[in-house]
């Protein structure tokens, strides 16, 4: 009943965006791949992920989808 997103923080100034992991209505056991996407992180540092669920029907994703974390609806979850 909800979609999952991953926070990517905006440049100085500008909105938070999100990166959406797992759309609204995903049936368990499916895999999701992020084509086209890439991640980074650095050996010997630590690492933060900020998940944030939305369960509005308004606002429809598909894995891998860029959005702006405007409006209501938002939830944050524990890191």
């Amino acid at each position: 009943a909800r979609s999952y997103w991953l926070l990517l923080p905006g440049a100085k100034g500008a909105a938070p965006q999100g990166l959406c992991l797992l759309p609204r209505g995903t049936q368990e056991g499916v895999r999701m791949v992020l084509s086209g996407r890439r991640f980074a992180l650095k050996l010997g540092q630590a690492v933060r992920f900020d998940l944030l669920a939305n369960s509005l029907p308004s606002l429809p994703a598909q894995a891998g989808q860029l959005a702006p974390l405007q409006g209501d609806g938002w939830v944050e979850l524990p890191p």
